[in-house]
């Protein structure tokens, strides 16, 4: 496969003519890769193919569901801007006290896609919000209709084909990616620090009161990802608090050197005196769970983005809120799981960024009692004990079963003990009629372990002996 205009190799078969940049043409629009017979998005160059098994669609490494290029004229230049003031002064203990606010915003960072995945704001392949409700674009077929469920419309019903006439690109796959740049991100921080560096007591303490928002645009290439993108359609709706954040940190080091109380005997001299008490103390609020479960909380729906949406998976269908997730929690629970609902109005979604539900906390402390013991001029034994997390302090957490997975089925005569079941009919095989309209049925919650609480807690007290020689 070669480049037209440029007669350059195309390397790999989706992007290239690549050296570390995109070539250009004579007008400066970036070269796209792709079959000549295949309609070019605006502003990209085509390719020629050379190999004569290579058909539209097939694209390879890329499964045949995604292409990659760059935006026509963006030359922005991602950048991060930061900002401070500190506050020092000496306190008492010999000690110093600082207060700082930190601040920084980015902009212009990299928006692009992960594989085939459809679901991110730069896919320009994706089926416009609504146009499964209307007839295929090429065929003029009307909306399939479903006696069965009472619909006139069901875009469930269109087929795999049919559903790649909606494409604004029908010879590319479900994910034509516009590389751009877009996203960005705010951080603003006030942070306390208080060391003492001298005499038989030293200690570093930091304390960080922050928040980190930013657009959770899906992006996982360069570490872990800040939150996935639940519209893909409006990139500026996806803006809340990014998946790492974490409200509060703080953490403490801390050597204290023992008094050496023993005068004129050696050996208790030696055994009694010199002894040295040193520790690490952590603990960080926990992070936001929506951003870390999908943004969604893995919801498993029973009605599907065809259905309510009128477009295929490039959207991200969520559950409906109820209610605030924090009001009317009960002890050891995180969220009110209560407070969702299945998704049951046409062209409605459920919220896109939640309130900010945090998940459990992080809390450590380590210890260590320690001496050095004088053998001879040059011979040393040093005698440590060590206890990691000596509280024995259990941490819970999320995600070591399905307890962030809300899972929602139909009622039917045998769920009837479920509030939300309340007012449903069934007819003789003991489920709802099959077709009530959407807003009519009801669903409940059939996950036992979505309950707000984490089903387990990790965790342990290690302590560790250890004797070292030197000679």
């Amino acid at each position: 496969m070669t480049c037209s205009e440029t007669a350059r190799p195309c390397y790999a078969a989706v992007l290239a003519c690549t050296r570390g940049r995109s070539p250009r043409t004579t007008s400066g629009e970036p070269t796209w890769c792709h079959s000549a017979t295949a309609p070019s998005p605006p502003g990209l160059l085509t390719i020629s193919p050379t190999v004569a098994s290579y058909t539209p669609g097939n694209l390879g490494a890329f499964n045949g569901d995604s292409s990659f290029g760059l935006k026509k004229g963006d030359d922005s230049v991602p950048y991060t801007q930061n900002w401070n003031l500190i506050a020092s002064q000496q306190v008492p203990w010999k000690s110093t006290l600082e207060v700082q606010y930190a601040g920084n915003r980015t902009r212009n960072a990299l928006l692009t896609g992960n594989g085939s995945n459809q679901n991110f704001f730069q896919n320009i392949n994706k089926i416009p919000l609504g146009a499964l409700y209307g007839p295929d674009p090429v065929t003029g077929t009307p909306c399939p209709a479903n006696p069965d469920k009472g619909l006139t419309c069901d875009p469930d019903k269109w087929s795999t084909s049919q559903l790649q006439d909606f494409r604004p690109y029908l010879n590319y796959g479900k994910a034509l990616i516009d590389v751009t740049h877009g996203s960005y991100s705010n951080y603003n921080a006030l942070m306390m620090s208080w060391q003492k560096q001298a005499g038989k007591l030293t200690f570093s303490t930091n304390y960080t009161y922050s928040k980190l928002l930013g657009i959770r645009d899906g992006q996982t290439n360069n570490g872990n990802g800040d939150g996935v993108t639940v519209n893909p359609f409006n990139v500026h709706d996806n803006y809340g608090v990014l998946a790492y954040d974490h409200t509060h940190i703080f953490n403490a080091t801390y050597i204290y050197y023992l008094p050496s109380p023993i005068r004129g005997n050696k050996f208790l001299e030696g055994a009694v005196n010199g002894w040295e008490f040193s520790g690490i103390t952590q603990w960080q609020s926990g992070p936001p769970l929506q951003p870390l479960t999908n943004g969604n909380f893995h919801a498993g729906l029973p009605v599907s983005a065809q259905r309510i949406l009128g477009t295929d998976q490039s959207a991200h269908l969520s559950p409906y809120l109820t209610c605030d997730p924090h009001s009317g929690r009960g002890d050891g629970q995180y969220f009110n799981p209560n407070c969702f609902a299945v998704p049951d109005t046409v062209g409605v979604n459920g919220q896109t960024v939640w309130p900010y539900i945090k998940g459990p906390a992080y809390f450590n402390s380590d210890v260590t009692f320690s001496k050095n013991f004088k053998i001879t001029e040059r011979q040393n034994l040093q005698f440590r004990w060590s206890a990691f997390n000596f509280l024995n302090h259990p941490l819970k957490q999320f995600e070591l079963a399905n307890d962030t997975t809300v899972q929602f089925q139909a009622c039917n005569s045998g769920t009837v003990s479920y509030a939300s079941c309340s007012g449903a009919t069934f007819g003789s095989d003991g489920n709802q009629p099959a077709n009530l309209p959407l807003d009519q049925i009801k669903y409940y919650q059939s996950n036992p372990n979505f309950t707000g609480k984490p089903v387990y807690s990790v965790g342990r007290r290690v302590m560790e002996f250890a004797l070292k020689y030197t000679f």
